[in-house]
């Protein structure tokens, strides 16, 4: 089983098509927010490119993309940028696009106004600069545009123009059918009709010295000669007889470009020769190119079917990319007999340094390696099943302890005996008669040994990332740890590591980077090493030392080379950018096998990286203000001019920037910096955004500064952006000299206002003195008025008691004579007494006592009466008296006998008079008239 598990591998190793490629950074349509396919490119003097897309223009400035439609919402075929115009070519129609005083851009339909008619689908494929003129072609036509007259000149064709080249200031194009031509005092003038070049389709175009060199779609290279047309031969003809070009580039450097329909790009030497392909494996975000342009900085641009990729040519970084995973995760790598050893996950593989030969496996390690180490003349491989000694590209296992992390030499001992530390401990190895064995485990210590280092003899410091560094001492024969203490001074750590670097010993954590000092014998931090990867930087401690004395550092953004200062102390630093989101490395198992001073490999996740580092550019980044827009309180963004000071309205106090580097370099980030004069005038950290917002600026003067860093190169300039906020209007110079006219005004209205407050106050106290003189003649009165009303209400009491009294006695004195009556009565002889019963009568219906009553009544209550014969004035003299008992309040029983009637005639005469008065049943007499 295993056999076939190391074919099996052996097989998959045969597969890996060993290219070392330039980074590659990919824009997908998501990305720049137009259509999939994207047929020309160009780039702009301050380095921003562009794009001619399926649905426009679209425009990228190394920070962010801006996309403007086609004007007449067609597929836009061509774009070529002269100065400070982006031309641009699409169906019926063509003009150009300058930038505006905002940083936008605007179109300008140069086909139209020339008044040009067009020939019906007509569509631009091509644009150049020659001179005053602009050449823009067509299937059709060729149409040359005079800049400085305004003039159009009209190459016509009878058959369909494939393609328009400029080689060394002349203009060649194919006519399908009818062969070569160029352009001779703006006519076109046959160059050959020659059957290579009238029946095949023409891609591109090129000099090799004085000799005219052409690429056909399908049939390779030809070479034009005065004699004839010849196949131009090179190393890549046959790749050439399969595949299907669309596109061509010559670049500066005499390298030739090529695009295809299927297999991505090929990057040919100047001869022919293949340097590389780049497909989709390769990292190229499609395998139709349908456009090559090499922008000002070496890049090779690549218009895709679905998007757009940078090919960082002349970048330091090579990537080997195992795209079919057969190697595995790249946890060491090492050069060795001038052979690559990569140690993976899936086992240990090799190939000739600098071959493009696949990988091969290493037999018998299939599994984990975790260490490969160079000693002497011999090359250790630590791995999961235990450690090999890996000579001419096969392995000889030594021992069975399974787990070596590392091996090591011990100081003071012979060169036949080593130290390795394991999942179980350390142990020791020697070799006797040129064969290498496990002598002995060092007893004593059972703790897993990844990262080791002898401080002095028979003391050995020892790192745990889960557990501590630990301080060892070993007997004189490295068979037993006779103790072992932990280290207080640094905290334990993941992905920590402890290494030595020429003679000390450096532990690194989040936390930083400690020295071991054998006089303290503990850990001191070391200030200059720890800035480099502790705190946000740290994505790992591990240290790496190489044969060149440099100790490698890695942070969130750099790999740093770390060399001892020759001048002095401290360390010379030097930074490659390479952010760890793109590094792809094993955290924690980061490892760099150095070729030499300039050269090394650092082994990924899915491969290698292979870095020149002398080759790190150096160039001086250029930032360029893109927009500016200010925000009003009400949320709306309003853009403004950005070649100007700006002058702002109090509301529109938030402000935004928008800014750039055309840095398009995959491995090396720009971060910015800024400040704003006039409210913190000290810088701010760098950053990696490129828009920077001030909310709610009070009004006043400020001067926006911003600066750029690529690859620690500060920008060759400063963005200087002066505004000013307007105060409100209640706060301008007009506004203060009206305050003080208004203050001098309301002092002087107040200076009159007070003098006639005095006066009316004098004035008020003379009228108050004499409404208090009033008011106390008044209250006299009053006090008079009082006194006689008491005296009226005194009497008036007076009255009604005696007209109570007096009533009560006609009613008591009516009773007892009507007792006397009805007594007289029941005697039978009546004669006698009839004068008597006369007498009664007379006394009980006298009107004395009635007219006495209502004397005192109407004195007691004037008005009744009045009311009463107002409102009623049918009533009867009778039917008032009975009124004024019913107002008294009397009852029926108490009212007849004032009448000298029964209580059942009182009765009646109620009920007539409640008829006479038209009263409902429901209201009470007594009420009715004690209410009037």
């Amino acid at each position: 089983m295993r056999t076939v598990l190391v074919w099996i591998l052996v097989l998959f190793s045969l597969s890996c098509w060993a290219q070392e490629l330039p980074p590659v950074l990919n824009f997908s349509p998501e990305v720049y927010g137009a259509d999939n396919q994207n047929w020309m490119i160009s780039q702009a003097e301050d380095g921003r490119i562009y794009a001619a897309n399926n649905k426009g223009l679209i425009e990228y400035n190394g920070s962010g993309w801006s996309f403007y439609p086609t004007p007449n919402e067609t597929v836009l075929r061509s774009v070529m940028v002269d100065s400070s115009r982006v031309y641009t070519g699409f169906y019926m129609g063509f003009g150009y696009w300058t930038d505006d005083e905002f940083g936008h851009l605007n179109y300008t339909p140069l086909s139209d106004s020339l008044g040009l008619e067009m020939i019906e689908d007509e569509q631009f494929w091509n644009i150049f600069k020659y001179d005053s003129y602009i050449l823009f072609q067509s299937l059709d036509r060729i149409y040359i545009w005079d800049e400085s007259d305004n003039s159009v000149a009209i190459i016509e064709s009878e058959g369909t123009i494939v393609k328009l080249f400029e080689l060394d200031q002349t203009f060649y194009f194919q006519i399908m059918g009818q062969g070569l031509f160029t352009i001779r005092n703006g006519q076109k003038q046959l160059v050959s009709d020659h059957p290579v070049l009238t029946g095949n389709r023409l891609v591109g175009a090129m000099r090799d010295q004085d000799n005219l060199i052409v690429l056909t779609e399908e049939s390779g290279f030809f070479q034009l000669k005065e004699e004839g047309v010849y196949p131009w031969e090179t190393s890549f003809d046959e790749i050439l007889e399969e595949v299907e070009v669309y596109s061509f580039l010559r670049r500066e450097n005499g390298d030739i470009v090529l695009g295809t329909i299927a297999n991505g790009i090929y990057h040919l030497d100047p001869s022919g020769n293949m340097r590389y392909q780049i497909d989709r494996s390769g990292g190229l975000l499609n395998n139709t190119a349908l456009s090559l342009f090499e922008d000002l900085k070496g890049n090779i641009w690549v218009g895709l079917d679905n998007g757009l990729s940078c090919v960082n040519t002349n970048s330091p970084i090579r990537n080997f990319i195992d795209g079919e995973g057969s190697l595995g995760t790249t946890y060491e790598t090492a050069v060795f007999d001038g052979k690559l050893y990569l140690g993976t996950n899936q086992g240990l593989f090799y190939r000739p340094l600098d071959s493009s030969q696949p990988f091969q496996f290493v037999e018998g390690t299939s599994g984990q390696v975790w260490k490969l180490r160079v000693i002497g003349q011999e090359l250790f491989c630590g791995h999961d099943s235990g450690t090999f000694l890996v000579q001419n590209g096969s392995a000889t296992q030594i021992g069975s302890v399974a787990g070596t992390w590392d091996i090591n030499t011990v100081p003071d001992q012979p060169e036949n005996i080593l130290i390795q530390g394991n999942y179980s401990g350390l142990y020791i190895l020697e070799k006797q008669d040129g064969i290498w064995s496990i002598r002995n485990k060092l007893s004593g210590f059972d703790i897993s040994s990844k990262d080791f280092e002898f401080s002095k003899e028979n003391e050995l410091l020892l790192s745990h990332e889960y557990k501590a560094v630990y301080r060892l001492e070993i007997d004189d024969d490295l068979r037993q740890v006779l103790n072992y203490s932990r280290l207080n001074s640094v905290e334990k750590g993941t992905h920590a590591s402890l290494v030595r670097f020429k003679d000390r010993i450096l532990y690194a954590n989040r936390s930083g980077v400690y020295q071991y000092q054998k006089d303290k014998e503990d850990f001191v931090r070391d200030p200059q090493l720890s800035e480099l990867i502790a705190d946000e930087s740290f994505v790992t401690g591990t240290l790496i030392p190489d044969p060149f004395e440099r100790l490698w550092l890695f942070s969130r953004e750099f790999v740093y080379a770390v060399t001892e200062n020759s001048l002095g102390e401290g360390y010379q630093v030097r930074s490659l950018s390479m952010p760890h989101a793109l590094r792809n490395e094993m955290e924690g198992h980061e490892n760099i096998s150095s070729l030499s001073e300039t050269e090394c490999i650092m082994g990924v996740s899915n491969g290698y990286m292979r870095i020149k580092l002398n080759e790190q550019s150096s160039d001086r980044p250029i930032v360029r203000l893109n927009e500016i827009a200010v925000n009003s309180l009400e949320g709306q963004s309003v853009a403004v001019r950005i070649d100007t000071s700006g002058y702002f309205a109090p509301r529109q106090n938030s402000i935004s920037f928008d800014y750039s580097v055309a840095n398009y370099q995959k491995f090396i980030r720009t971060s910015f910096q800024y400040r704003l004069v006039g409210w913190q005038d000290d810088w701010s950290p760098w950053i990696q955004e490129h828009v920077v917002s001030f909310d709610n600026l009070p009004p006043g003067e400020y001067r926006f500064e911003l600066r750029a860093k690529v690859n620690e190169q500060l920008s060759d300039n400063t963005l200087d952006y002066a505004f000013e906020i307007k105060y409100p209007w209640y706060r301008s110079d007009l506004a203060r000299v009206l305050y003080v006219v208004i203050t001098i005004v309301v002092l002087i209205g107040i200076n009159l206002l007070y003098r006639q407050y005095y006066r009316r106050q004098r004035r008020k106290l003379l009228e108050e003195e004499l409404k208090e003189s009033k008011l106390r003649e008044l209250a006299d009165k009053q006090e008079i008025m009082k006194l006689r009303n008491d005296k009226l209400r005194n009497e008036i009491e007076s009255r009604n008691r005696e007209l109570a009294a007096s009533t009560m006695s006609t009613i008591n004195k009516n009773n007892t004579l009507s007792k006397i009556k009805n007594d007289l009565i029941k005697v039978k002889d009546l004669k006698g007494i009839q004068p008597v019963i006369q007498h009664i009568d007379n006394t009980l219906n006298a009107t004395d006592d009635w007219q006495h009553f209502e004397e005192a009544f109407n004195y007691a209550d004037t008005d009744f009466f009045k009311k009463l014969k107002q409102k009623h004035p049918e009533l009867t003299p009778n039917d008032l008296r009975l009124c004024v008992y019913l107002r008294l309040n009397l009852s029926s029983k108490e009212i007849a006998p004032l009448l000298n009637i029964s209580p059942r005639s009182v009765e009646i005469k109620r009920y007539r008079l409640r008829k006479k008065l038209d009263l409902d049943s429901s209201i009470n007499l007594n009420e009715y008239f004690i209410g009037l």
